[in-house]
């Protein structure tokens, strides 16, 4: 496994996906008419946004003890 290809300000990962996963992500990408990297870059994009912060996470568990 070599290092990772650079693309200006992009790098590129490997994610492992189960196979009706991976299927699902290309027919999806297929109909949108989009690539497979843009649907995960805009889903993990979303996600991450939506993430609680840390923060809150340790102080919602701080309160319980």
């Amino acid at each position: 496994m070599g290092r990772p290809k650079v693309y200006g300000e992009r790098r590129a990962t490997a994610v492992r996906l189960p196979p009706a996963l991976h299927q699902q992500l290309r027919e999806a990408a297929a109909e949108r008419q989009v690539s497979a990297n843009l649907l995960v870059e805009q889903a993990i994009a979303e996600y991450l946004d939506r993430l609680v912060p840390v923060e809150q996470l340790v102080g919602a568990a701080g309160a319980n003890l």
